[in-house]
């Protein structure tokens, strides 16, 4: 099995309200939902965090469609900066990846490019341990 990638039902604990997407389907480059850490939300330096994928479907079939994930921070939800996390995906399966976050809103954010993309999946935040 491919580093991060793991089976069906052995996630880390996943809480509906971290959910960014909920089995949708992309078709352009789009952000999730943003996902509110609380008005107290201040780590010094960063605070731990997962992000878990779960990917159901992926066209590939003219095999030039890219799927890059990168997840995003703002101080004020209306100023968005990286995080330093990104990734491609290139199959269905699911996903965790873990980085450190210093701002109160998160978000993802989904560059699709290709002759045809099409992504449906379903993403979480959760605690890293």
């Amino acid at each position: 099995m491919a580093p991060n990638m793991y089976p069906m039902g052995s996630y880390p604990e996943l809480d509906a309200e971290l959910r960014m997407h909920d089995a949708e389907t992309v078709a352009a480059t789009a952000v999730s939902d943003v996902i509110d850490l609380g008005e107290n939300f201040s780590p010094a330096p960063l605070q731990p965090i997962g992000v878990v994928l779960d990917v159901t479907a992926l066209d590939a079939t003219t095999g030039n469609e890219t799927y890059e994930v990168e997840l995003q921070e703002s101080y004020d939800n209306t100023n968005w900066s990286s995080t330093g996390l990104k990734f491609s995906i290139t199959a269905t399966g699911q996903v965790f990846k873990q980085i450190g976050v210093a701002r109160r809103y998160q978000r993802l954010r989904l560059v699709l490019a290709g002759t045809s993309p099409s992504i449906t999946l379903s993403s979480w935040l959760t605690p890293a341990k």
